[in-house]
């Protein structure tokens, strides 16, 4: 049996973020943020989205590689 580490779940954002970087994906970049553990623990799921929604839309003219 493979052990895995007591930090996987933290490692899977990070790489879901990379994966989001390098490959232009809007969506694993929400799905990161939803899976963050600090986030989730004080903000809904329709919450975190909202907050994704309006940090895209602050951020917008330095995202135009992902649209």
């Amino acid at each position: 049996m493979v052990a895995i580490p007591r930090n996987a779940a933290h490692m899977y954002v990070h790489e879901l973020m990379v994966q989001a970087v390098l490959e232009r994906d809007r969506a694993a970049a929400l799905h990161a943020l939803m899976l963050d553990p600090l986030t989730a623990a004080v903000l809904a799921p329709a919450e975190i989205r909202a907050l994704f929604e309006e940090m895209w839309a602050a951020q917008e003219t330095d995202l135009g590689a992902f649209a």
